[in-house]
């Protein structure tokens, strides 16, 4: 019984990959997202990346529900980087970096910048750094506190 399911499992992925790519008859394409392919290769990539991270060997049940759960992901994915390329975005990967320092605030190679419901605020420069460097590198506009320290580098 536990075979059958397992071939019944397998059967299933591989309805499911077609069904996403649109009953796609092309060999090596595993979805189609407005005229751009995932391919089985990337997709084996990524699920390898996956397995990995989890730690390795996966039953056969959770190998389905991962492998579909990454395509949803892959397909979602691909939607929103074409809408946002629509939308005139910039998705180079320097782009990509600032934007993600500047929301999420953190420790950059210059300073410690914190987010709060009133935008960023510096909090630590790095040794040799000053706050007007900080200043001039930064697009966002900061709050700068009356005494800003340097970084204890340990």
């Amino acid at each position: 019984m536990r075979t059958f399911r397992g071939i019944a499992a397998i059967f299933l992925v591989v309805a499911l990959a077609f069904g996403a790519a649109g009953c796609n008859s092309d060999k090596g394409i595993v979805a189609r997202v407005n005229g751009e392919e995932v391919t089985q290769e990337q997709f084996d990539r990524y699920y390898e990346q996956v397995v990995t991270q989890m730690g390795g060997d996966l039953d056969e049940e959770t190998a389905i529900e991962y492998k579909r759960q990454l395509l949803d992901l892959l397909i979602e994915s691909m939607l929103v980087t074409q809408e946002a390329e629509k939308q005139g975005a910039d998705l180079s990967e320097e782009a990509v970096s600032a934007g993600i320092s500047e929301l999420s605030g953190g420790a950059t190679d210059m300073a410690v910048i914190e987010t709060s419901p009133d935008g960023l605020i510096l909090r630590e420069t790095a040794p040799g750094v000053t706050v007007e460097q900080v200043v001039a590198a930064t697009e966002a506009r900061l709050t700068i506190p009356a005494n800003v320290p340097e970084m204890a580098i340990a």
